[in-house]
């Protein structure tokens, strides 16, 4: 039996294609359009060479309250300080794009910039925290919304560019929002579950976290294809939860099988490049090489879930009646 066409190319059990050759597929694209790379490499030139936001503010003044305890060691005061001069907050900007500065960290790559923003006030440091974060989500969704037009082999243009990065990037508020009331719905009847059993000497705390542990697996692996959703198929956040956990429940092993690629690759790429960065001329050769083999893996994530959510739409339409009688 032929699935009806309507005016789409819907992907049959048959033609849906595997892992492997997913991401060959999607290699073969981005070497169409390789000027897709910029914006990952150009946050990791910023990075590298732009001027750090540091969290010394708020740590020197958590030091000085936790000063005046003697139940703090000094250990503890080392690693709070440790935390504010090496952390930089502008890194909060590559939260959803694959940076390799971000991975390995700006002070472990030679020729990184040592100017730092270390003297604003400790109050500051939240607000900027939530907007660095928020920025960073709405960069990453402008990238992957990038690729959904690669992949959707529409032509990039400006403006339906970035009206589908505005949609997306509300989308993506209202997924994380979303995802936030979830967590907090599971966890305080567990939390307020051991502070009872705690009243009476029974202790779950291990119990829970064990549980909780295993939860945090189960949505990663159901929510994969959530993003994907947002951009590929214009899903608001709830559908979009519907539309990844149908595509990995009818496809589990196969996605499976593209989580530990896609993991190997994330993990092992920065591990790999770690030698171009011992001299500050073959940094950008490592932005290029993470950011290309990282691209590689977003956009076969995509056309992995665009074939089978095609495929689960397509069982669920009708027959075309046999006119052949």
């Amino acid at each position: 039996m032929a699935w009806p066409q309507n005016g789409r190319n819907l992907v049959s059990v048959e033609q849906a294609p595997g892992v492997i050759e997913t991401v060959g597929n999607a290699f073969v694209l981005l070497n169409k359009k390789p000027y897709l790379l910029i914006p990952p490499v150009l946050l990791d030139l910023f990075l590298w060479l732009g001027v750090r936001l540091s969290l010394k503010p708020l740590t020197d003044t958590l030091i000085r309250w936790l000063g005046s305890s003697s139940s703090v060691d000094a250990s503890s005061i080392d690693r709070i300080r440790n935390a504010g001069t090496s952390f930089n907050l502008f890194e909060l900007l590559a939260i959803s794009m694959p940076t390799f500065v971000a991975r390995v960290g700006a002070d472990a790559i030679a020729g990184a910039s040592s100017w730092t923003i270390d003297s604003l006030a400790w109050w500051l440091m939240l607000p900027l925290s939530i907007m660095l974060f928020l920025a960073g989500i709405a960069i990453g969704v402008f990238y992957l919304t990038l690729l959904g037009f690669l992949v959707r082999s529409e032509r990039l243009a400006t403006w339906p560019v970035l009206r589908a990065t505005a949609q997306n990037v509300l989308r993506t508020y209202g997924y994380l929002l979303l995802l936030l009331g979830l967590v907090l719905l599971i966890l305080f009847p567990l939390l307020m579950l051991s502070g009872v059993l705690l009243a009476f000497g029974i202790s779950i705390v291990g119990l829970i976290t064990l549980v909780l542990v295993f939860a945090a697996m189960w949505a990663y692996v159901m929510l994969f294809f959530a993003q994907d959703a947002i951009v590929i198929s214009n899903a608001g956040p709830a559908r979009a939860i519907y539309l990844s956990y149908n595509v990995v429940r009818s496809n589990f092993w196969p996605c499976i099988g593209l989580i530990v690629v896609s993991m190997t690759l994330q993990i092992g790429t920065p591990l790999a490049l770690v030698a171009f960065t011992r001299t500050p001329w073959a940094v950008p050769l490592a932005f290029i090489a993470h950011a290309y083999i990282l691209t590689g893996v977003a956009v076969a994530t995509m056309l992995f879930y665009r074939d089978r959510a095609m495929k689960l739409r397509a069982s669920r339409l009708p027959a075309a009646p046999d006119r052949t009688s």
